[in-house]
């Protein structure tokens, strides 16, 4: 089915849920550990993790991701 949100988005340039995830999917033969944070129709927060070996790693990839957000918020002022 196509999804014409979709295509406008990637013509626009914007990144979309669905196109980070399609991409995420593709590569995840390649990935040791993931997190996903999202937030749902309702404005709730949903965290999901792979199983790790070590909270703390979970934790460090929250403050790189932290770190990377603020970076680009930066970047734009």
């Amino acid at each position: 089915m196509i999804d014409f949100n979709e295509i406008k988005a990637e013509k626009e340039g914007r990144t979309t849920p669905k196109s980070l995830l399609t991409n995420a999917l593709g590569r995840a033969n390649e990935f040791k550990n993931v997190l996903i944070v999202t937030i749902d129709q309702d404005d709730e927060i949903q965290v999901g993790t792979s199983e790790s070996d070590s909270i703390l790693k979970l934790l460090g990839m929250t403050e790189v991701a932290r770190n990377e957000l603020l970076s680009k918020l930066f970047e734009e002022y």
